[in-house]
């Protein structure tokens, strides 16, 4: 169990920072200390339904951005765009990889709103 809060705590922190949002600010919504929002991220306390919705509305996200696991797949047949994509993206810094990474996430969350 405590395994999945710290899980979930890491999306909910990479969904804040990527939404340019400060953990005051996220407390601020919630109504609570800014504390309760790094016991969050860390795992260390779990949230309820409607704080896990506001945080969800908060950071634009929808909720199976936060609860799906990583989708596994075969890299052996990836799409000509996508080999195209990863050869520029190893020319990146480890910090631009990361931000590319939390754009493609914020991306996969958009088509998942639409369907």
């Amino acid at each position: 169990m405590r395994a999945e809060r710290a899980w979930l705590g890491k999306r909910l922190k990479e969904a804040r920072l990527f939404a340019g949002l400060s953990q005051n600010m996220a407390a601020k919504v919630l109504g609570v200390p800014r504390s309760t929002i790094s016991l969050i991220e860390s795992g260390k306390r779990s949230l309820d339904v409607l704080e896990f919705k506001k945080l969800a509305a908060l950071y634009q996200r929808s909720w199976s951005y936060f609860v799906r696991e990583e989708q596994v797949f075969d890299s052996s047949v990836l799409p000509r765009d996508v080999e195209q994509l990863a050869r520029i993206a190893a020319t990146f810094t480890p910090q631009d990889l990361s931000d590319l990474i939390l754009f493609a996430q914020f991306l996969s969350s958009r088509v998942e709103q639409k369907r």
